[in-house]
């Protein structure tokens, strides 16, 4: 009896373990407050692919993640954070991904089948540098659609003019290799490993 028992509260005490385990586990994700707290929650999503609500650990119900109410979120199934930015043009307050944060930030957008990426430097305006559309824009009168590939390409090249050496190898690079998203983010993260080992180096 004493070791049917013994059995029955070490089953119990595994199971409290596992299930305590599995409740720590499902509010990995968090949300970033307008004063800039962190807050674990659990994201919730119709089709696991776009975030849409989130419960905060301990609270009754979910709340719709909006651009205006906080300042960001992150999933940690995805291992992504988004943040709420103000894109170029008339329109409002969005999440954007960011892909690359330094001196220069760099975000991503995705709009059903469209991307745009922006540069946000020493917390600036956000500028498009790059943008990727697979679907037709028929009337379209938006920032967007009125900036040219040599604007965005502009708005790039004025990010990084503070490192004249680098550029220059960026702009050779274009002439070798297409414009493109992989091309991008590589000078933006050089960018800002060479900004940061060189002010490093100066303290």
């Amino acid at each position: 009896m004493k070791i049917k028992l013994t059995s029955l509260i070490a089953i119990c005490l595994l199971f409290f373990s596992i299930t305590s385990f599995a409740q720590d586990e499902s509010f990995n994700d968090y949300i970033i407050t307008l004063k800039n707290d962190t807050i674990k929650c659990e994201l919730h999503s119709s089709n696991n692919v776009d975030w849409f609500k989130y419960q905060i650990e301990g609270a009754k119900g979910s709340k719709k993640l909006n651009a205006d109410s906080i300042n960001g979120y992150y999933s940690s199934k995805d291992s992504v954070l988004f943040l709420s930015k103000h894109t170029p043009g008339p329109g409002g307050r969005t999440f954007l991904q960011l892909l690359e944060r330094g001196q220069i930030n760099l975000y991503e957008l995705n709009s059903g089948s469209d991307t745009y990426w922006y540069e946000e430097k020493n917390g600036d305006s956000l500028k498009l540098i790059k943008m990727y559309r697979n679907s037709v824009h028929i009337g379209d009168n938006s920032y967007e659609a009125n900036t040219s590939r040599k604007e965005r390409q502009q708005n790039l090249f004025n990010a990084l003019a503070d490192n004249p050496e680098l550029l220059q190898r960026f702009k050779n690079a274009i002439k070798d290799v297409n414009y493109g998203f992989k091309l991008i983010q590589y000078y933006i993260k050089t960018y800002n490993d060479e900004y940061f080992e060189n002010h490093k180096s100066s303290k």
